[in-house]
Parts: C-alpha cells; sequence; structure tokens
C-alpha cells in the first residue's frame, strides 16, 4: 500500500533536469524528443538547430500571418439578391418656382419699398431689378425668426395635388414631409419618421405603385426668380436625407405623364477597424434634420461637410452662407454647445472668401472636421429610368377641370389660387401647360450588393496559425496541454 501510494510522489518530485527530460522524451512538439534523446554531444546539436531553425521558419511565417490581419484587408462580395418583399423608396416633389407670386410679392415690394431698393415708388410692380433681391429678403426674414418664410408663401401640396394612390390605396398631405430649402420648398413621400411606418411594396397587396397628378400653376410663378416650368423630384432611400441642390434631381415637364422605373442597389462596409464608416449622428446634425419635418434621417458625409464648413464661416464671419440656411444651427466649440447663428447678407463678400478658402484647403478641412472622415456604412442609391408620353387626353380634362377649380375655392383650400382671367374660355391650354402625371415603380425585386467582407476573419487567422504551427514543429492543442503540465511539474518541484 505504501509503495502505491508513493508512485505520484515520486513522480511529481523527480529532479527538475529529470523532469524536463522527460517532457523532451514524451512531447507531441517535433524535434524536441530528438533533443532529449540525443546519445551523444553531436546527435543533441543536430536536433537542436534543427528545432531552432523551424522554429524561427514558424516564427516568420506566424508574424507575417498576423501582420497581414492587422493590416484588416477586406473585399468585396457583389451579389443579385431578391428581396421580396421590398421597401419602397421616398420620393420628393418640389415645384420649380420658390413662390407664388400672388402670397410673395405685396410682402416682397412692400420691403423693397421700406428698404428704398425699388427704383420706382410702387409697391405694386415687380420688375427684374426687385428679383435681385429676392434672397436677400428671404434672408432677413429669416434672421428675424421667420423660419418657415419660404413654405408661407411657397406652393404647398394642397396647391398642386390633384390626386395620390399608392397600390390603388388613396393618399394625401398627411402622407408627405413638406420642407424648405433657399430654392425649393418640397413634399417628400414615404420619408422615415417617428410617426408612420416605411411602405412596403406589397402594402394594400399592390406591386409598389406611387400614382400621383399634379397641376403646378405657372400663371401665379414667380417672374425673373423662375427659369421654367414643371416639377423636379428625387428617388432615395427612406432614411437618406435629399439634397437636390447638390445630388440633383429628375426634371419633369408638364403635359406629360411620367413612369420613373427605379432598381436598387446597396452597398455595406465594414466598420471599425476595417473603415472609418459611422451611424453616428452628432447634434448639429441632428438639428438640421428638425427642419425636415419629423423625419429621422441618417448620418450623411455629404451633410456632414456642408454643416462643417457652414460652422467654419460663422467663425470667420459672425454669419453663415445664406445658401445653406437650414445649417444655420453650428456647434460652439468655445462654449461647447449648439448656437443658431444669423445668415451673412447676399453683400457681404465674407462667406463666399471664407468658404473658398475652406473648400481649396485640405489641411484646413482635416483640422476642423475630424468627424466628416467618416463615411456612411451603407449606402442605398437607385438607377432611374425615365420615359413619357402626352398625358391629357380628352376624356380626363374634365375631371382635372373640377380639381383645378376647387383649388380656387375657399372651401376646399384654405390659400385658394384665382383662375386666369381667360380661364372659361381657354382652360384645356391652361391644363396642357401645367398637369403632371407621375408614376412611380419598381423595375425589379432583384438587388445588386455590394458587400466588404474581411479577407482574413479571426477563424482563418487562428486556422492558418495553426497550420503553420502545425507544419514546421508539429504543436497542437495537446501539445500545450503538455508545456502546462510541465510548467505544473516545475512549479510543484519548487515549491516541494
Amino acid at each position: 500500500m505504501n509503495s502505491e501510494n508513493s508512485k505520484p510522489d515520486t513522480y511529481l518530485n523527480h529532479r527538475r533536469r529529470s523532469i524536463v527530460r522527460e517532457f523532451l522524451v514524451s512531447t507531441s512538439i517535433h524535434g524536441l524528443p530528438g533533443i532529449g534523446r540525443g546519445y551523444n554531444i553531436k546527435n543533441f546539436v543536430f536536433w537542436l538547430i534543427l528545432f531552432v531553425i523551424f522554429l524561427g521558419a514558424m516564427v516568420y511565417f506566424v508574424t507575417e500571418t498576423i501582420i497581414n490581419y492587422l493590416e484588416y484587408p477586406s473585399q468585396t462580395k457583389v451579389e443579385l439578391e431578391t428581396k421580396f418583399p421590398m421597401y419602397f423608396p421616398a420620393f420628393t416633389l418640389c415645384n420649380i418656382s420658390p413662390g407664388r407670386s400672388d402670397l410673395f410679392l405685396p410682402a416682397f415690394l412692400n420691403w423693397t419699398t421700406s428698404q428704398q431698393l425699388s427704383y420706382i415708388n410702387d409697391s405694386t410692380t415687380f420688375t427684374a431689378y426687385e428679383a435681385q433681391f429676392f434672397l436677400q429678403f428671404l434672408i432677413d426674414q429669416v434672421n428675424n425668426g421667420e423660419a418657415d418664410i419660404l413654405a408661407t408663401y411657397s406652393f404647398s401640396l394642397d396647391d398642386m395635388l390633384i390626386n395620390c394612390s399608392y397600390n390603388g390605396h388613396l393618399c394625401n398631405k398627411s402622407n408627405f414631409i413638406q420642407f424648405s430649402t433657399s430654392s425649393y420648398t418640397c413634399h417628400t413621400f414615404n420619408a422615415k419618421t417617428e410617426n408612420q411606418s416605411i411602405h412596403l411594396t406589397t402594402d394594400y397587396g399592390g406591386e409598389g405603385v406611387l400614382q400621383l397628378e399634379l397641376y403646378i400653376h405657372e400663371q401665379i410663378y414667380l417672374p425673373y426668380v423662375t427659369s421654367g416650368y414643371g416639377i423636379i423630384t428625387k428617388i432615395h432611400d427612406n432614411t437618406q436625407l435629399p439634397r437636390l441642390e447638390f445630388e440633383g434631381g429628375i426634371a419633369l415637364e408638364p403635359g406629360k405623364k411620367h413612369t420613373l422605373t427605379y432598381t436598387k442597389k446597396l452597398n455595406t462596409y465594414l466598420g471599425s477597424p476595417y473603415t472609418s464608416c459611422t451611424t453616428y449622428v452628432p447634434e448639429d446634425m441632428k438639428a438640421y434634420f428638425e427642419r425636415y419635418g419629423n423625419s429621422h434621417y441618417e448620418y450623411s458625409n455629404l451633410l456632414c461637410w456642408i454643416i462643417c464648413q457652414q460652422s467654419y464661416v460663422f467663425a470667420q464671419c459672425g454669419c453663415g452662407d445664406p445658401s445653406e440656411w437650414n445649417a444655420r444651427t453650428y456647434f460652439d466649440n468655445k462654449n461647447h454647445s449648439l448656437v443658431v447663428g444669423k445668415l451673412c447678407n447676399v453683400t457681404d463678400t465674407c462667406y463666399s472668401t471664407q468658404r473658398a478658402i475652406f473648400l481649396n484647403n485640405v489641411t484646413l478641412q482635416g483640422i476642423s472636421c475630424p468627424l466628416c472622415s467618416n463615411s456612411e456604412c451603407e449606402i442605398i442609391s437607385f438607377d432611374i429610368q425615365v420615359s413619357a408620353f402626352k398625358a391629357v387626353t380628352t376624356w380626363k380634362k374634365d375631371s382635372i377641370k373640377q380639381a383645378v377649380e376647387q383649388m380656387s375655392n375657399s372651401s376646399f383650400n384654405n390659400r385658394p389660387i384665382a383662375l386666369p382671367d381667360d380661364w372659361s374660355t381657354n382652360w384645356t391650354n391652361y391644363i396642357d401647360k401645367n398637369y403632371v402625371n407621375i408614376q412611380v415603380i419598381h423595375g425589379s425585386y432583384r438587388v445588386e450588393t455590394y458587400t466588404e467582407k474581411p479577407t482574413i476573419s479571426w477563424s482563418q487567422l487562428v486556422s492558418t496559425i495553426g497550420e503553420y504551427v502545425g507544419l514546421w514543429i508539429g504543436v497542437s492543442v495537446i501539445s500545450f496541454i503538455e508545456v502546462a503540465e510541465l510548467i505544473y511539474r516545475l512549479i510543484r518541484r519548487h515549491f516541494a
């Protein structure tokens, strides 16, 4: 009994040299058994040199693998995926006239007279000379707290909308959000908001068809300010801010039925450490979004640069670029708070000078806008095909006539639009010049996706390291257990 009980103790209490030799002879690590069994010095040195060489090769390849992984290489996977059902995109439309002359001109001409900007003492005549002060009038109103000044004088959706349906289900202005820029007042259908869900193409049992009939009222367009007649539109993602001034839109001509057929593209990028993409929305960008109804838009890299540029102009001039009046709220770095600033006068050259300095100085941009180096983690875009044919058929004109006449009736419109003086005799020609029919449909349920993926994943890294370690010196998971046992025995021997 005593001899049996002493065997474990004898095994654990071997001398350190014996313990190490035992490990070398019995381990699964290649080369070490040769060192442990070395029957003479030459044989011992041979196996030692061989093991060191293979160990060095293993360390080299493992190090290269880790370095390659830490460079975080990526590759793009391109696929055509069928998305059914699919979210219907957001659709934004704007009357290209920035205002209604019947609403805008009385207030504007009174302002030009009070500012002594008119060369004739007449508050009823609008000339090309007065038109050059259009933007300055809006700037003064905004600086005086009239933030929605353009919406006050512009075309509301009720002013233009004859009919709206989505998958055969009637829609109205409550399905749109309204916003104003320095150029347009626009209306967006199916934007992501806090109160409404996004429409699917299959809602109401349909195929995702938005149908709009509009009347643009060219007889009350602002003269000298507007260069044409029509509607400008944009198809965009439900969480994307529509920037028609910078990203462009599709101009639609009156008198036609326009069909906009879209196909969707999706670009998805890896987050840190592969890219600097972000979904974080800074406070000044949230303030910008608040001027777009109750929209719930996501981070935009372009908008980040616009807001940062405006902040720089504010810091240098004490006022902001008037063409970016929705970016009036900026972050004050001195007081670490959001500030609502004033817009510069049109005649003030400071804002244009400082804007040019900012745009042409990459170093200054990097210092002023560190957050704007971050791109979006997901970018959704749409390829659009536009087709059109003459729309106003004879049998359709009577119903359009009735709808337009209702727009002139205060019982149906709280801002009635007066009909042209010769409407009773020339109404068919007016309909031809003002009626716009728009249909938005999807071209395919197949989405072209570009997905960024790691070239080397964590599992691939571990597998590659395991392959090199196993190839050069035969180390496996069992080998680590053997090393752990060696360490345990040495420690036990030390404290015995």
